[in-house]
């Protein structure tokens, strides 16, 4: 029988995994800005009506801060409420200590419980599992972007891809089917919008405090400190790739993440998805290459870069020619931005 701690430990977890406050608003079309090469990779001719989107390894994106953002947030907060005696000195103690961590701490439901069983907690849901690696491919709300533009055309023009969004990726469907009855790993798969804006960030961490706050005054105990820092640890990890700095707000991002284990083998069975490297910058950067079959309804359209000055009709009727010869046919526009350099 567990204790009220745990049922409690327990609802407060089940809250931080499957918070229906940060439910969002989609548009009709996601778009992935992206170089020639990029293009070519998701849309190849030697896989008819496949798509293949390359997931990231976090460390290796554009902005130096990311996975970190939550981390400054949650201690400006934390040191905001020990000020004005909202938190007491002890607990701002615990929470300033408290790192991400590197191991996986989800419990990988990939549906909400219909009810809390708080009766008959199976704990063993809610131990570490193995360090992982997460993986990011990125999306927009936005198409035809003049700051988007200029980032990933890099000078040499680029191309956008609208897909059509209905929140039913098949690559992700696949991989939970594929890896639901792992006994040492589950690899973790989950999408979101990303927040720039600081009060809503605030916000949601001034809402954790204080269910932590109220947490820690019913039960002080050592079982309880050891309770709020795994807690915390999960708060801090949902968010951790959530959040971005606002100065990249513009982009209005959608993510998928994918979690890995970096050491953990698995049977033939559940074969994870094989860590490839490309050339960047002069550095060799890890990706994940998963594929989308039967896609051919999924590519909505393809945005050409203004920074694509010349023969633009040959560029278009080339690029309609290689869609075909891989199995696809969609609108292709020229962007309509009035760019001149």
């Amino acid at each position: 029988m567990a204790s009220e701690l745990q049922k409690e430990t327990y609802r407060i977890r089940m809250e931080l995994e499957f918070d229906i406050k940060n439910e969002y608003d989609l548009p009709r079309i996601l778009w992935h800005y992206t170089d020639i090469n990029g293009l070519m990779g998701i849309i190849r001719s030697q896989e008819k009506s496949c798509l293949h989107f390359w997931f990231t390894r976090s460390d290796c994106l554009n902005d130096s801060s990311e996975g970190s953002e939550i981390l400054r947030l949650f201690q400006e907060c934390c040191n905001e409420w020990r000020d004005t005696n909202r938190i007491s000195q002890e607990l701002f103690e615990i929470l300033g200590n408290i790192k991400i961590p590197e191991t996986c701490t989800g419990s990988f439901y990939f549906a909400k419980p219909e009810k809390y069983d708080t009766d008959s907690i199976d704990l063993s849901k809610f131990e570490d599992l193995s360090p992982i690696d997460v993986y990011i491919c990125s999306f927009s709300k936005k198409p035809d972007a003049l700051d988007l533009w200029r980032y990933y055309s890099k000078g040499t023009g680029g191309y956008c891809i609208g897909i059509n969004n209905n929140m039913q990726f098949p690559f992700i469907q696949r991989e939970k089917d594929v890896y639901a009855d792992s006994t040492s790993f589950d690899p973790y798969l989950a999408s979101f919008m990303v927040i720039y804006d600081n009060p809503t960030k605030r916000e949601i961490i001034f809402s954790f405090l204080d269910t932590i706050c109220n947490f820690y005054n019913n039960f002080q105990n050592n079982d309880c400190i050891e309770a709020i820092i795994k807690l915390t640890e999960i708060f801090l990890q949902k968010y951790q790739f959530q959040f971005k700095h606002e100065c990249f707000s513009s982009e209005e991002e959608f993510r998928l993440i994918f979690k890995m284990p970096k050491y953990v083998s698995v049977s033939d069975k559940q074969p994870l998805p094989e860590i490839r490297y490309r050339p960047q910058n002069g550095i060799m950067v890890p990706y994940l290459d998963l594929d989308w079959e039967n896609a051919k309804f999924y590519l909505n359209s393809i945005w050409i870069s203004p920074f694509i000055k010349s023969e633009k009709d040959k560029v278009r009727d080339i690029l309609k020619e290689y869609l075909a010869q891989c199995g696809f046919e969609c609108n292709i526009y020229n962007s309509t931005l009035p760019v001149r350099y």
